[in-house]
C-alpha cells in the first residue's frame, strides 16, 4: 500500500515549534558547555523493539534545521517492519546538532512509530475479515494530522480529520435536534449530497427507525457481539456498518466476524505506547 507522505513544510513546521520548546531561551547548556563546538561525530538510531517504523521524516528534519550539512546512512522508510537492536538512521555532523536533538527527534519518532504498531497489530489481527480498521478525532492536542499519517503507515484508514470532514450525527446531536429522523432531515435539508451522512445509534430500536434513510454509514456504538450480528444484517449493505466503543485487541476478532465493514478505535491514536528507540554516539576515541 502506497502511503502519501506528509509534506517537507508541515513537517519543518512542526518541528521548529518543538525545538523551540526544548531549547527555551539559551540552548542546550549541557552540551554548549561539554562539547567543542566544531566536534564531529556519527550517531545511529536503534529500534530497542519489534514493531512498524513511522516518522522518520521528522527525526531527519529535527537534525537537518540544527545543521543543514549533516548527512544521513541507513535510512529505513516509514512502515518499514524494524526487529530490536536495528539501526533505523545514521547520522554524520557536528555533535551540538545530533545532541540537542536527540530527545525531538526520537520523541517524533517514538510517538508515531507507536501509533503505527499498534495500528498494524489490530490490521493483522482481523486481515481474515474484509473489514478497515479506522481511527477517530480522540487524537493529542495539535498532533491529530501527525497520528493519523501514523495510523495510514500501519495499515489502518483515517476517520474525518475534523468536523468540517463529514457530518457524523450523534446521539446528543439526537436529542438536541429533537429526534433521529428530524436530525437526518434537517441536515440533508442543508447538505444535500453534498457531505456524507453518518449516524450514531446504540440499540436495534433506533437502528429500524433509519433503515431506509440516506445515508452513508451507521456507526453502531457500544453494541454487544450479538446486537452486532444483528445489526448487519438487518443493515444487509443499504449503508456502511462500522463497529465503534470497548473494542481491544481481546475482543477485536469477534467484533470483525460479525460482519461489520469497518472499526473505529480510539486507543490507537489515544492510547498506543510509545516505542522505543536510543541514540547512540560511536565511541572514536
Amino acid at each position: 500500500m502506497r502511503i502519501t507522505p506528509l509534506s517537507k513544510k508541515t513537517i519543518t513546521e512542526e518541528v521548529r515549534k518543538s525545538l523551540k520548546e526544548d531549547l527555551a531561551s539559551i540552548g542546550d547548556i549541557t552540551t554548549k558547555s561539554t562539547v567543542d563546538k566544531n566536534k564531529k561525530i556519527v550517531a545511529s538510531i536503534v529500534a530497542s523493539q519489534n514493531g512498524i517504523l513511522a516518522g522518520i521524516d521528522f527525526a531527519k528534519h529535527t537534525f537537518k534545521i540544527l545543521d543543514p550539512k549533516i548527512k544521513f546512512y541507513s535510512v529505513k522508510k516509514d512502515g518499514s517492519k524494524l526487529k530490536s537492536g536495528q539501526i533505523v538512521l545514521k547520522i554524520t555532523g557536528k555533535a551540538h546538532a545530533i545532541l540537542t536533538g536527540e530527545r525531538v527527534a526520537l520523541n517524533y519518532l517514538g510517538l508515531l512509530s507507536g501509533c503505527a504498531t499498534l495500528t498494524r497489530e489490530m490490521v493483522d489481527k482481523v486481515k481474515r475479515y474484509k473489514v478497515d480498521i479506522m481511527c477517530t478525532r480522540k487524537t493529542l492536542p495539535k498532533l491529530r494530522k501527525f497520528q493519523k499519517y501514523a495510523v495510514r503507515v500501519g495499515g489502518g484508514k483515517n476517520h474525518r480529520s475534523n468536523l468540517s470532514d463529514a457530518i457524523l450525527i450523534k446521539d446528543n446531536h439526537i436529542v438536541a435536534a429533537g429526534g433521529i429522523k428530524r436530525a437526518i432531515r434537517k441536515t440533508t435539508k442543508i447538505y444535500g449530497r453534498r457531505k456524507k451522512i453518518q449516524l450514531e445509534v446504540d440499540s436495534i430500536k433506533q437502528l429500524k427507525q433509519v433503515l431506509n434513510e440516506s445515508i452513508y454509514s451507521v456507526l453502531l456504538d457500544n453494541m454487544s457481539i450479538k446486537s452486532l450480528k444483528k445489526s448487519t444484517k438487518l443493515i444487509n449493505g443499504r449503508f456502511l456498518s462500522e463497529a465503534s466503543g470497548n473494542i481491544n485487541r481481546d475482543n477485536i476478532q469477534q467484533v470483525a466476524k460479525t460482519g461489520v465493514n469497518r472499526i473505529s478505535l480510539g486507543a490507537i491514536t489515544h492510547s498506543s505506547p510509545t516505542f522505543d528507540f536510543s541514540l547512540e554516539v560511536e565511541n572514536n576515541h
